[in-house]
């Protein structure tokens, strides 16, 4: 009877979801609470329900009016209620009630399972003000039987952030699934629209799923909404709607264009011959259109319903709609606009035969306009004009070495990486619409084209995180050759102590110099610095010409150097005499080179090559060559060729241990005529040889304790495909069972098997575990063995007779010869009248026959005691109780 008032009263939740926003104080939100019940549960009904807040409150909301009465038996309702939170944290907002509507296929006992649905608000002062998304489509609905469904959440996110939607099973409590449930045969969920599509509906009856909504920002998971969502198959008519096929579009903001798409539904009747008119029909079909465009507060989206009037004899019903949305540049942001169409039709007394179709839209902030490039010196001056878009907070700008010819695809937002371009300053006013390139302060370099594009910087539509628009029309600008250029830094010996670098540079050109400005006598400074640093050089050459035809001096071989240890790094500075002192003067330097400098690693039957490369040229490719040591005399083998863009390779098919040597030859040039082309530099020559990285196998590890020896012994084996390389065995111990391992001891050779543990530590508890690992001729170091544990065996034995005459025999009471494996003990002992005579805690006891009060000898006799003996195992200790009595004799016979 019970069973069946549950049945009939109790019956009740469909669906729901809760959704919360940021309002009044930065720590207050307000909670909306949406479900769908079961109108025949009358007792059921949920006037007044329980919000639990996540923060160990809870508060009692009172339904909103009114209670809307849906089709199908469903109520909707809502709940609406605020909390203040005490600060950042975690809250999951819940609602449970006890019971779901009885009959849902895909979990167990639904009737008798409680409903619950959570969100999750993450307060955190770093992502800024919050409000979750709100879903536009209910979560409930109706799916034909053997005709696919699809449905559509319709998530919007006013904020701007990037949702991600994923299917789990629906909750009965706080991080506790339904029991017995499945997710119903070919339904699928789009990651990314969240668009539902069920091919295969079976089975009439009630399905329950849940979907995971969350919310990212910044890349972080800033929330989630958990919609539980009911979907009822049913047995439909022959009839079908259909939605034509939509297409994901990307719209430019600022050009006050309309958008205008065409959208139409269609009705279609199963099994009807062309001639034949549907039983009952022709039906009406009705479409509608919802998602985030509609709910813009600048420019909303409308959809224009103009249904056509059906011609005779044609068997078929449909309907046409225009959306049409004029962009603003405030709906400019990262994440797509979703929309979702839905269309429907009643036939033959079932409602909601419906079709969904969803669409995302992408709004892009439009790119700078007329990006020009001019040459200034060594720098390069950038200008543009601003976007048609007014609201941009800034502005990227990228550059590169020679034209890409890359326009930018539609979607194609900012600069993409595969272009060649990098991004070097990030503008963050609107306002500034110009930028002197001058490589932060290091200068461009002559004989390089230098191209640029710019990007302007909005705000996503929540105003919290940045959006880049399309990139600008590219502009590229040369610099005059009016200072040298170097061409080389290569190496010409390699040495620890006595290596040499070839040095080399172009010179001016005379017709960018202006020889009648910058007269001679002229001036080169040849500066070095170690390795690839720029801060630290120092003046290791200079040249002079009086005239310009004489500035020929532009090579240089730099000795006593180690170019096995160390890049190094040069410069040239240029000096002219001035027309108004008639003193040498600074005029320009060049772009400091480094030389290419080689990294070895070794790997297993491989070496792993990478190089830095540090140049004002552009490398176009890079070759590897390595020593061919099989010809006499030994000669180098080019073995590898790899692009400009790739410092790296690795040499495979080694030999272990055998020594392998290499250099890298780079090839480069510089983009305008008059320089060496190509330009090769070679880096240090590295040697270095494969070492083996695989690990031997872990052996297997069996032990033995021998309690009277103190000791514990050893023995493994190793499978015999891994012996060849095991070259010795590392012991490992921990103590009791602690599990915290220390090395113990090693043994050379493969064939070891066997080792006695004798150590001074194991005479006070043998109890312990060991493993032991395999070592190879490279050090390679095995997993280790399975965990040996061995107990200790202790033994505590107390006499009953003493005789503490002073004959240095028997004068003392203490355990019996050979006791172990004790950690303590509480020993009393007892004079026939109960009182205590004497005590201790030292396993060796060694009492005199004593009072412990008057410290006098004790008569003969018996006396009794009570000791707990504390034994030591690898468990712990453990209590052993002895009772007994011992007699003190002192007379001598």
């Amino acid at each position: 009877m019970l069973f069946a008032w549950n049945i009939t009263f109790a019956t009740h939740n469909r669906a729901g979801e809760i959704t919360y926003r940021q309002v009044g104080g930065k720590n207050v939100y307000e909670v909306t609470l949406i479900t769908y019940t079961d109108t025949r549960s009358k007792s059921a009904d949920r006037p007044v329900i329980t919000l639990d807040w996540g923060d160990g409150t809870s508060s009692s909301v009172t339904r909103q009016p009114p209670q809307i009465t849906l089709p199908n038996y469903i109520w909707k309702n809502t709940y609406i209620a605020t909390h203040p939170y005490a600060g950042p944290g975690e809250y999951a907002i819940s609602f449970e009630d006890p019971n779901r509507v009885s009959g849902v296929i895909n979990m167990h006992e639904s009737v008798n399972t409680p409903f619950y649905i959570e969100s999750l608000l993450i307060i955190d002062p770093l992502q800024g003000f919050d409000q979750s998304p709100i879903l536009l489509n209910p979560p409930i609905d109706n799916a034909c039987f053997h005709q696919v469904y699809n449905e559509n959440p319709d998530a919007h996110d006013q904020d701007g952030d990037s949702l991600a939607y994923s299917l789990i099973p629906p909750k009965q409590a706080h991080n506790v699934d339904v029991t017995g449930y499945f997710t119903p045969p070919g339904f699928v969920l789009d990651k990314h629209t969240g668009q539902i599509t069920w091919t295969t509906p079976d089975l009439v009856g009630i399905y329950n799923v849940a979907i995971l909504i969350e919310e990212f920002r910044f890349g972080k998971r800033i929330g989630y909404i958990i919609r539980d969502m009911q979907i009822n198959v049913i047995d439909c008519p022959p009839v079908t709607v259909q939605i034509a096929p939509l297409k994901d579009i990307c719209i430019e903001a600022g050009k006050n264009i309309d958008y205008q798409l065409p959208v139409k539904a269609t009705v279609y009747y199963k099994n009807l011959p062309a001639k034949d008119s549907p039983p009952n029909g022709p039906f009406p079909v009705l479409l509608s259109g919802n998602g985030g465009p509609f709910f813009q507060t600048v420019q909303p989206a409308s959809l224009n319903i103009a249904a056509p009037p059906i011609p005779p004899g044609v068997y078929y019903d449909s309907i046409k709609g225009i959306f049409e949305w004029r962009v603003s540049c405030e709906h400019i942001r990262n994440q797509p606009y979703l929309v979702v169409f839905k269309a429907s039709t009643t036939a033959d007394g079932v409602d909601s035969i419906t079709d969904v179709k969803s669409m995302q839209i992408r709004v892009v902030g439009p790119a700078p306009n007329v990006l020009t490039a001019k040459p200034a010196g060594n720098s390069v001056i950038l200008s543009w004009h601003p976007p048609d878009c007014p609201n941009p907070v800034g502005y990227f700008i990228y550059r590169r070495a020679d034209t890409s010819t890359w326009q930018h695809a539609i979607c194609e937002i900012g600069v993409p990486g595969y272009v060649g371009y990098q991004q070097i300053k990030r503008l963050n006013s609107p306002s500034d619409t110009t930028f002197i390139d001058d490589n932060n302060g290091n200068d461009l370099s002559p004989g390089i084209r230098y191209c640029y594009l710019v990007t302007a910087i909005y705000l996503n539509a929540g105003q919290f995180e940045i959006v880049e628009g399309y990139a600008s029309n590219e502009a590229c600008a040369e610099l005059k050759k009016d200072v040298p250029v170097l061409t080389h830094a290569s190496v010409r010996v390699t040495s620890a102590s006595n290596g040499s670098m070839y040095v080399d540079w172009s010179k001016p050109v005379a017709k960018d110099l202006d020889t009648n400005q910058n007269p001679g006598p002229y001036m080169y400074k040849l500066y070095r610095s170690p390795g690839t640093n720029t801060t630290n050089f120092t003046l290791i050459s200079s040249s002079t010409s009086p005239n310009f035809y004489g500035l020929n001096d532009t090579t240089y071989i730099d000795t006593m150097l180690n170019t096995e240890g160390s890049a190094y790094t040069y410069k040239v500075e240029f000096y002219i005499t001035s027309v108004v002192t008639g003193k040498l003067t600074l005029l320009g330097k060049t772009i400091s080179a480094a030389s290419v400098y080689l990294h070895i690693g070794r790997g297993y039957k491989s070496m792993i090559l990478n190089w830095d490369v540090k140049v004002p040229w552009q490398n176009s490719y890079y070759v590897i060559y390595r020593k061919n040591n099989i010809t006499v005399p030994p000669t180098w083998d080019s073995i590898a060729e790899v692009n400009g863009s790739t410092l790296s390779y690795t040499d495979t098919g080694l030999i272990n241990g055998k020594p392998y040597c290499y250099y890298i030859k780079s090839h480069g040039s510089y983009v305008s005529p008059g320089f060496t082309d190509p330009i090769i530099n070679f880096s240090e020559t590295m040697c270095s040889s494969p070492r083996d990285t695989v690990k031997p196998c872990p052996p297997h590890l069996t032990g033995t304790d021998d309690c009277d020896a103190r000791s514990t012994s050893l023995a493994w084996n190793i499978f015999d495909s891994c012996t060849t390389k095991v070259t010795r065995y590392k012991i490992y111990y921990a103590v009791g069972n602690s599990y915290k391992f220390g090395f113990v001891d090693s043994l050379m050779g493969r064939s070891s098997s066997n080792y006695v543990d004798q150590r001074r530590l194991l005479q006070h508890s043998l109890a312990g575990c060991y493993y032991i690992t395999a070592i190879d001729s490279y050090d390679n170091e095995s997993l280790h063995s399975n965990y040996i544990c061995v107990d200790n065996c202790p033994v505590y034995e107390l006499p009953n007779v003493f005789t503490p005459n002073g004959d240095e025999i028997n004068d003392l009471f203490g355990p019996m010869p050979g006791y172990r494996f004790i950690d303590t003990i509480d020993l009393k002992v007892y004079n026939r009248w109960g009182q205590e005579v004497f005590s201790t805690t030292d396993p060796a006891i060694n009492w005199d026959g004593t009072d412990e009060n008057s410290h006098l000898p004790l008569s003969d006799g018996a006396y009794y005691y009570y000791c707990i003996v504390k034994e030591i195992y690898w468990a712990g200790l453990q209590n052993l109780i002895l009772r007994g009595a011992v007699t003190i004799i002192r007379n001598k016979h």
